[in-house]
């Protein structure tokens, strides 16, 4: 395996001969761009390439071609054997270049390898591939591209469009010397005929006729008269790319915008003008997406990269914040200006604003790329490097690439200074921070390294010393059994170890340090910190692998020891030797180059290998321990049996193939997580990561594959022995209407169903209930520890949380939402066919079917809140019917208190019938553990589902019952907390609750739509008086602007808002910010405004909870909303007022049931 090279850079230098971006040499901070994009997530994916390779640059330098000659190398003699060849690493790295720039890249792959690269290269490829290749070294890219064309026709697999891709990439001259490779590979140009006819007629044998007219006009193009005939024949072109994307099924979003990001501004123009294009566009794609496109076309970059800031601030699951970051990322202050103006225009939000809602470092970074400090204001430069470390470090991991990118190529003046920014904003000592979070390599090339001494001073005479010293730092960190393993395989692989070449490399630096050859040490220390680079990677991959290797050998021990065993407790024992023997391996093979961190990740990794290497009842395992199953159950027993006939019968390979099932399992799956862990997996965008998941996924599987079978011959069996179940259905007559769940809470998958559900309500659950019953016995306790060990690593809810019942929820209302929206079409259609005049009986069944629609997706919208909870779940799944719409609960007419205490629910003596399924010891003769277990938790279900009735509860006692921590009581003799209640009751109340809370929130949601379709319009004088009373109103009595501001303004003893911060005169308490409206007007002009622009979320919060409430709401830049003062005090206990004007305020609301219902400001107040 050869995963990608880590980039390391402490010890790289800057020279006048090499002049390329170095991390060795210390940049201002003008040229350290905020680069982080992998703290929370996969970055966008990367703009598109230029309509033509660049020409020659005459920046390219020596330095860069070493770094292309290392390339080179990697993808022929890289990773941990040198075996396979990367050909599509080493036609990236030749294309483009000129012959000069050939001939550099040349002499550095001689001079730091010691070996010809043509030569190297005719060894590794063959056919088309060599030919390609071929004509890269001679710099002639037309070739190459007419090789790849000749390729793509020849190929059973060859694919029209990649044909097409090579002459989109190129320019006009560019594709006619490619029609002359071409012509010339086949004979050469017939008499009368140009070069592009000879294309042409052979495109016209792979191509339909639409992709044939996109060659044409392409290479017409060349052999236009003018050049507005040439930017049209490329418009054309181009078009019918785009036509192409949006054709069929799907359409490819990502190839559109890199057709229109490579067209020219001539191009675009042209497309702007078609009506016909734009309504497909505007049909195909999201508004979002559309709005970027019509940007593009009109030659607006602002419009465009607001509309993707639209889409990346409004996802699923709340702002994408990395993906706001590539957005902005390079962008100069004149664009940024232009952005955040078009995104106000768009959207009516400042998206500063916003943003400043986000928690922690994602704001902070964020807020600074929209106002980026000079170049020269080196205090901003180093506050922004200080807020991008902190981001790097916030949360859970670490994000060490972003830290390297920030630590490296700063001096230690830099350093400083960034120090001393952390430590003014945050508090804390960067240094101690940065030792808390690294460890390991890391801990040595970062901390000691680049952060403690800083980059490597070019100007230094010492400077190529100090590089060798840091160099032969890290070779001794790296070194021991990994090394002396690592250098064992790849003198037989290789000829040649990567420790090797390093070495070598040293030692040369070493004499012309010696010998006064600055310039030539340099070049070497390049050389050298190249090959730490290598030398690190192919170790990372030995101690990969043979991790894996160790972990299947161990647990295939394991599993032969305990007889395929596959209870929890075995699973549990499989995980913990898989753990175990992961670490130790990786450890052995790291050496001091592992840290906590990797080794923690390493366990995790080994524990899921670990539970997951065996399938349950291995037939080989049987085979050799079948007298050690004799205390199975009887169902296993059977399946034992049937497993060692089959064994008898089919010999040893039927074992062989069973381990090799088993190895691949384990080595997937411990292959995928472990790259899904890694921040470099997710670096170029979230489909790239995917696949790289799934090839580390199919690496590690074969490894484990073949170690599986070679180890014991076959120990598990690869699928499921036992059928599925029959799902039962059971009538339950406490659901109210057509509710109907899927349980799952006592380890048996069923469904229960309300008195009116009908067969649909049901069939739309078992989809459900199949996934849940996966989680059931032996092969579902393995699901379930993986399930644990994935939600430890990635925080990703996992079995019997709240987050995995909600995602099942959504997914299953959306598909029930899919059938109601049909029927309602249906029903559309046939009022349309009866000339727009339907009957009673349609009007009714119409608006009945709205009202489910609406119920349906208000549940959505509750779960999809719920989607990230970690909380216990309530062990079902369920669709709530669509209730009466009147309210029929406690204290209707009053508001939500949400501050009082809440008692619990009164409970009931236990019937007999309960008491004893709860309280009867296990019948040993008839009762397993499982049952038994299985029979007290029904018996506290039966027992909870008599005693807890959530209709008679409050409002404010439903938000806490839902929760399904138990209620505590104290003891009066011990004078401690104590439950109050069992953990399978306040499961069962956490349920019912949640079934009540939602039964309200529908009648109340269609409540709201109806009496308030875009929110109330609120007068707080007017609501005061009719609430101040009866809920507590009290807004004009505290902050309206009648209440005297200074203690001076009104009599002595007399409340003010001066005196509540310091006297407590007239208030009977001291606050440290008080403040009021600057008028009545301000007042109801704000609050209204904010109601209006947030009346959907705070529609449901009122519906589901009965208040909602919104605090701290900064008002706009340069403007306050009202007065006050703030106090603060200091260590002495000196208390010092100040006043300040009001740049925030805060807006709590309370919803009084009733028909219709009322919405309250409970109070309204501005703040500092």
């Amino acid at each position: 395996p050869k995963p990608a090279p880590r980039d390391r850079s402490s010890f790289e230098q800057g020279t006048q001969a090499r002049t390329g971006p170095s991390l060795g040499t210390p940049t201002s901070p003008a040229n350290v761009a905020t680069q982080r994009n992998t703290v929370a997530g996969p970055p966008a994916p990367a703009a598109a390439p230029a309509q033509a390779p660049a020409p020659a640059a005459p920046s390219y330098t020596q330095a860069q071609a070493d770094k292309d000659a290392s390339a080179l190398r990697e993808a022929m003699d890289g990773g941990m054997t040198g075996w396979g060849t990367d050909e599509d690493k080493i036609f990236q790295t030749l294309e483009g270049k000129t012959p000069e720039q050939i001939s550099m890249i040349r002499q550095s792959y001689q001079d730091h390898y010691g070996k010809n690269l043509d030569a190297k290269i005719r060894d590794e490829l063959g056919g088309s591939d060599l030919q390609r290749a071929e004509g890269l070294l001679q710099g002639n890219g037309a070739k190459s591209d007419a090789v790849k064309l000749q390729s793509e026709m020849d190929s059973l697999f060859g694919s029209n469009e990649d044909m097409l891709k090579v002459l989109e990439k190129r320019s006009p001259a560019e594709r006619h010397a490619i029609a002359q490779q071409f012509a010339d590979m086949h004979g050469g140009t017939p008499a009368g005929q140009k070069p592009e006819d000879v294309l042409l007629a052979r495109l016209g044998r792979e191509m339909d006729g639409a992709q044939l007219d996109r060659a044409r006009s392409m290479l017409g193009a060349g052999q236009a008269s003018t050049p507005a005939e040439a930017n049209a024949l490329e418009t054309q072109a181009l078009k019918a790319g785009l036509e192409e994307d949006m054709a069929g099924w799907g359409t490819d979003e990502g190839r559109i915008f890199e057709r229109l990001e490579r067209a020219t501004p001539e191009q675009r123009a042209v497309l702007a003008q078609d009506e016909g294009l734009k309504a497909k566009l505007k049909d195909e794609l999201s508004t979002e997406e559309y709005d970027r496109a019509i940007g593009l076309m009109q030659g607006n970059p602002a419009q465009a990269d607001a509309a993707r800031l639209r889409e990346a601030m409004g996802g699923f699951f709340g702002a994408d914040e990395s993906g706001v970051r590539d957005i902005l990322q390079g962008k100069t202050p004149d664009q940024l200006t232009a952005i955040k103006a078009e995104y106000q225009r768009q959207t009516g939000k400042s998206l500063e604003d916003q943003v400043r809602g986000w928690d922690g470092g994602d704001r902070d970074v964020t807020l600074r790329m929209l106002n980026p400090p000079a170049a020269d204001d080196a205090k901003g430069q180093a506050e922004a490097s200080a807020e991008r470390l902190h981001l790097a470090m916030d949360g859970m991991g670490t994000d060490e690439d972003a830290i390297r990118s920030e630590l490296g190529g700063k001096s230690k003046a830099q350093l400083d200074s960034i120090a001393a920014a952390y430590q003014q904003k945050y508090g804390k000592d960067l240094r101690a921070e940065l030792d808390s979070e690294l460890d390991g390599r890391d801990e040595l090339e970062l901390l000691k390294q680049d952060y403690d001494l800083g980059a490597v001073d070019p100007n230094d005479p010492n400077a190529a010393q100090e590089r060798v010293r840091r160099l032969r730092e890290v070779q001794a960190n790296e070194s021991g059994f990994g090394v002396n393993l690592l250098d064992g395989i790849q003198h037989l692989t290789k000829g040649e170890s990567d420790n090797d070449i390093l070495n070598r490399n040293l030692g040369r630096a070493d004499t012309a340090i010696q010998t006064g050859d600055t310039q030539r040490a340099n070049t070497l220390t390049g050389y050298a910190t190249e090959d730490v680079k290598a030398l690190q990677s192919a170790k990372d991959s030995l101690a990969e692998t043979s991790a894996t290797v160790a972990v299947v050998a161990a647990t295939t021990v394991a599993v032969v020891a305990t007889g395929g065993a596959a209870t929890p407790l075995a699973i549990a024992g499989y995980a913990a030797v898989g753990a175990t023997t992961r670490a130790a391996t990786y450890a052995a093979i790291q050496g001091d180059a592992a840290g906590a961190q990797d080794l923690s990740r390493q366990a995790l990794i080994g524990a899921v290998e670990g539970g997951t290497a065996v399938i349950p009842v291995g037939k080989g395992a049987a085979a050799v321990t079948g007298g050690a199953r004799a205390a199975a159950t009887t169902a296993t027993e059977a399946v034992a049996r049937t497993a060692v006939r089959e064994t008898a019968e089919s010999g040893v390979r039927t074992a062989i193939k069973q381990g090799v099932k088993e190895g691949a399992f384990g080595g997937a799956a411990g292959g995928a997580v472990d790259a899904a862990t890694q921040s470099e997996t997710w670096k170029d965008g979230a489909l790239t990561g995917v696949g790289r998941v799934a090839t580390r996924a199919v690496t590690d599987g074969t490894v484990g594959a073949v170690t599986g079978g070679v180890v014991s011959g076959g120990l598990a069996k690869g699928a499921e022995l036992i059928k599925p179940r029959e799902i039962p259905v059971l009538r339950n007559p406490d659901l109210p209407g057509n509710t109907t769940k899927v349980r799952y809470d006592n380890g048996q998958v069923r469904i229960e169903a309300g008195p009116h559900a009908t067969p649909a309500d049901i069939a739309a659950h078992q989809e459900t209930a199949r996934l849940l019953q996966k989680y059931e016995g032996p092969t579902g306790q393995i699901r379930q520890l993986k399930d644990r060990v994935q939600q430890a690593l990635t925080k990703t809810p996992g079995y019997g949380t709240q987050g995995f019942e909600s995602k099942l929820e959504v997914q299953k209302l959306k598909n029930i939402l899919g059938g109601l929206e049909a029927a309602q079409k249906r029903i559309d259609d046939s009022i349309a066919g009866m000339s727009g005049k339907p009957t009673a009986a349609t009007v009714a069944e119409r608006a009945a079917l709205q009202r489910d629609i609406a119920n349906v997706e208000f549940q959505i919208d509750f779960h999809a809140k719920r989607l990230d909870s970690l909380a216990p779940g309530t062990g079902s799944v369920a669709m709530h019917g669509t209730p009466t719409a009147t309210p029929d609960w406690p204290d209707v007419g009053k508001s939500v208190n949400t501050v009082g205490q809440v008692h619990p629910p009164p409970q009931a003596p236990m019937n007999a019938a309960e008491s004893a399924a709860i309280n009867d010891p296990r019948n040993l003769a008839t009762e397993t553990k499982q049952q038994f277990k299985a029979r007290q938790v029904e018996g506290h279900r039966a027992y909870a589902e008599r005693t807890y009735d959530p209709k008679t509860r409050t409002q404010a006692e439903l938000n806490r019952d839902m929760d399904p921590s138990p209620f505590t009581r104290l003891d009066p003799t011990t004078g401690q907390k104590v439950p109050a209640e069992t953990q399978q009751y306040a499961k069962v109340r956490a349920e019912k609750a949640q079934t009540e809370v939602l039964r309200r929130g529908v009648i109340r949601e269609q409540q709201l739509a109806e009496a308030f379709p875009n929110g109330p319009t609120l007068n707080v004088n007017a609501n005061d008086a009719a609430h101040g009373a009866a809920h507590n109103a009290h807004t004009i009595d505290r902050h309206g602007a009648s209440v005297p501001t200074n203690i001076a303004d009104a009599p002595p003893g007399a409340r003010t808002i001066e005196s509540r911060v310091t006297t407590g005169d007239g208030w009977g308490s001291i606050e440290n910010n008080s403040f009021q409206w600057s008028s009545d007007a301000t007042m109801d002009a704000t609050l209204n405004k904010y109601v209006a622009d947030n009346w959907s979320t705070i529609k449901d919060n009122l519906a589901l909870y009965g208040y909602s409430d919104h605090l701290n709401i900064p008002v706009p830049p340069g403007t306050t909303v009202g007065k006050g003062f703030t106090a603060t005090v200091d260590s002495a206990g000196q208390r010092t007022v100040s006043a300040a004007n009001a740049g925030s305020y805060n807006l709590r609301l309370r919803l009084v049931d009733g028909t219709p219902p009322q919405v309250v400001v409970l109070t309204a107040f501005p703040g500092p």
